[in-house]
């Protein structure tokens, strides 16, 4: 049995649990490697990860370690929730960053070398909400 869509996690925490994994897979030389090819390739859909290891199998374990039954995507929301993780995952790579986090206030996306739950600058994210906010009505 699946866990329902509202006990996934974030698109950002499946990212970094991803990355996480991938370091400790193939190590960190080798996550630098991939890094550094990413950075350089010329087309978005290819991610060098699956140069040293099966990459999809370590997504999935990073999957099962939210949602343990978790065998395969069954609904749209686990494609567009293992989409979104990817992508950030590679764009991550791509900056040569260790993890992102999305603001869950403004939806700022920020890349570091760890995982942090708010904007690190309080007073711009403040700033950005209130825009959004501004917009919204």
């Amino acid at each position: 049995m699946v866990k329902t869509e509202t006990t996934l996690p974030a698109a950002d925490a499946l990212a970094n649990k991803f990355l996480k994994l991938l370091r400790k897979d193939i190590g960190l030389r080798n996550y630098k490697e991939v890094c550094a090819r990413n950075a350089a390739e010329p087309h978005k859909g290819i991610c060098h990860s699956h140069d040293f290891c099966d990459a999809n199998m370590v997504m999935l374990a990073a999957v099962q370690s939210f949602c343990d039954t978790f065998d395969v995507p069954e609904t749209d929301a686990h494609y567009d929730l293992w989409n979104a993780a990817w992508n950030l995952a590679v764009e991550c790579m791509v900056k040569g960053a260790l993890a992102v986090h999305i603001c869950q206030r403004c939806g700022r996306k920020q890349h570091g070398e760890y995982a942090f739950s708010t904007c690190r600058n309080v007073e711009a994210c403040a700033r950005r909400v209130a825009a959004l906010e501004e917009v919204a009505f």
